[in-house]
């Protein structure tokens, strides 16, 4: 079944799996550092971080699954025109959200006006003027889509070099990639638990690398986080730590 809807055989879906659970577990762990700014050498994927890589995109792919149907129920009245600029606007927007999830709003709000608006007025206002002639807002909608049909964009002339099953796979493998990335940074400005080492000077444990914590001092009452990491052995440690509820933390800089 696989191979004919994805055109991939039995043997290249088993060698694939793995080689998809660490590249989805990679870019979380890479999500994950992005927010706290810990260098992308400092990522490391292990072999449980790949079996939950594989549970959580299999989850995920189940929940699209359950979703997409009733999505299609909802939009089926509507007419063509429209929900194809849906589609084209909410593809970047998704992408925005997912930033938004781990940016600051300050930083969020540059790229949403400079893609998603931008976008809204070229699928949505725009065949006002440039379908003037034409009468009624559906009918201008199908006339651009027509003309737009017309000419081949850089993703129709990929499409045509390859098959439906390759491009599906494609696309998968590009969405699931967006939400691993994105997960790893949502998780880490979420997290609320902290290892603490206690000691002199009190610093937080953001994630462990081999036999080391890689560490920082921060501050309570802010929750914010120092931009200078140090490595710390976990065999000095295992006796002078807490576990506790000091976040989300803020990677701010003290």
């Amino acid at each position: 079944m696989l191979d004919n809807k994805l055109g991939l055989s039995e043997g290249l879906i088993i060698a694939v799996i793995p080689a998809a659970g660490y590249w989805f577990a990679f870019l979380y762990e890479l999500g994950y550092c992005k927010y706290f700014d810990i260098p992308v050498s400092f990522v490391e994927v292990g072999l449980v971080n790949i079996l939950i890589s594989l549970v959580g995109i299999l989850g995920l792919i189940g929940l699209a699954n359950i979703y997409a149907n009733a999505i299609l129920f909802l939009f089926k009245d509507i007419p063509e025109a429209i929900k194809s600029a849906l589609l084209r606007v909410s593809v970047p927007t998704l992408f925005m959200a997912g930033y938004g999830l781990v940016a600051k709003l300050s930083s969020f709000f540059i790229p949403l006006i400079v893609i998603t608006f931008p976008l809204i007025f070229i699928e949505f206002i725009l065949p006002c003027f440039a379908q003037r002639n034409v009468k009624g807002y559906l009918a201008k909608l199908e006339a651009q889509k027509k003309i737009d049909l017309e000419h081949d964009s850089f993703t129709d002339l990929i499409a045509k070099k390859m098959s439906k099953g390759s491009a599906l796979s494609i696309l998968l493998v590009f969405i699931l990639s967006f939400v691993s990335y994105f997960s790893g940074g949502y998780n880490a400005k979420g997290q609320t638990d902290f290892i603490v080492l206690t000691g002199e000077k009190e610093s937080v444990v953001l994630k462990m690398y081999n036999s080391y914590f890689i560490a920082a001092s921060f501050k309570r009452e802010s929750k914010s986080v120092s931009a200078e990491y140090k490595l710390i052995p976990v065999d000095e440690n295992l006796s002078i730590f807490k576990f506790e509820k000091i976040g989300p933390l803020q990677p701010n800089g003290l």
